[in-house]
């Protein structure tokens, strides 16, 4: 008799043996490259301007932008949807979209 994994079970298996595969690879990489740093925040910022335009959310520094995420976050009746993505966000996820939007267009690595 022959034993053969369901496929919910191989699926399983697969993921786990990929995943081996490649945590090595990624803690090798534990320092993102510059590049790889600047895709991952335009990314992030994506889902932003997926709402918002580059001009409204332009703020004059990195400080005045944390402090708009942090109302929203403090405020749930300003605007729900809002308050909800704040929410979302940790503080290193949000300097790093207040230094993005904060950063004229030409400077930053697009």
């Amino acid at each position: 008799m022959k034993w053969t994994l369901n496929p919910v079970m191989r699926s399983a298996q697969n993921l786990i043996m990929g995943l081996l595969l490649v945590l090595p690879t990624l803690s090798a990489q534990a320092q993102p490259q510059p590049e790889a740093q600047a895709l991952y925040q335009r990314t992030h910022a994506s889902l932003c301007l997926s709402c918002h335009t580059h001009q409204s959310l332009k703020s004059p520094s990195s400080d005045a932008f944390m402090d708009q995420l942090k109302t929203f976050q403090a405020n749930p009746r300003k605007d729900q949807v809002m308050t909800q993505m704040a929410r979302g966000l940790t503080q290193e996820q949000m300097l790093e979209l207040a230094q993005y939007f904060s950063t004229p267009k030409g400077k930053r690595d697009e």
